[in-house]
């Protein structure tokens, strides 16, 4: 029976201190517990550094959008044909984005060359834009842009090359987009940057509504899909 005290003292005494601590340590960012309830028939669009998944109340007016959802931010580049295109002109269009750079002999070519197989199975594309930003914009000047889209023989007047100010390229890859999947810490060197596989999906207004795997085409139906249901949303 002393020996089942104990026991039982010491189970108490490991409980107290399990309470302990939790108090003594208050919880992580809430974003990465953040649960929002989906909405049937409407992309998510995505919250904070997390990207967590995030729908609006039903009916909710445009105003009650929460301002750290992700969105294309306003900047300006410089396209292929060497003419300048502010990111604010993109409004009104969905748009497909992805990053390359063009002397890539790793998954840069695998995914232009995927983005031109999709393009092929999209049918409706008078309200499509498509923007290949490159990540190594010193080397990848209007010239060498459109060289490299001549390379792999792009005709379609809605997807754009586009190169830009390295620190404001980088900026908006990561923050915008999280497309640096080696990033820890946003204020490290900005020269230090390896761009993601992903095409990311915007809707009319911006904001970032999807997100692909884009290395094969297995998700691209998923793309395809719900390019629709960002159509036939509100």
């Amino acid at each position: 029976m002393k020996l089942c005290g104990v026991v039982l003292q010491s189970f108490a005494v490991v409980l107290m201190s399990l309470s302990l601590a939790c108090k003594a340590n208050p919880p992580g960012d809430a974003d990465i517990t953040a649960y929002y309830e989906p909405v049937a028939g409407v992309l998510p669009y995505f919250k904070g550094k997390f990207m967590t998944p995030w729908w609006p109340a039903k009916n909710a007016p445009a105003a009650a959008l929460p301002a750290d959802l992700k969105a294309m931010p306003s900047m300006g580049f410089t396209t292929h044909e060497n003419k300048p295109l502010a990111t604010s002109s993109l409004r009104g269009k969905f748009v497909l984005v992805n990053f390359y750079f063009t002397s890539c002999h790793g998954i840069c070519p695998m995914l232009t060359a995927n983005m031109r197989s999709l393009l092929q199975l999209i049918k409706k594309q008078d309200d499509l834009q498509i923007i290949s930003v490159s990540v190594d914009p010193a080397k990848d000047t209007p010239d060498v842009i459109k060289a490299f889209r001549a390379k792999y023989a792009i005709k379609s007047d809605n997807w754009i090359f586009l190169t830009g100010p390295q620190d404001d390229v980088f900026r908006m890859a990561r923050t915008a987009f999280n497309a640096d999947t080696f990033t820890k810490d946003i204020n490290r060197d900005l020269r230090d940057f390896l761009h993601t596989e992903n095409f990311y999906l915007l809707d009319k207004d911006s904001y970032l509504r999807g997100v692909y795997r884009a290395k094969g085409m297995g998700d691209l139906g998923r793309l395809i899909t719900e390019l629709e249901t960002l159509r036939g949303e509100p």
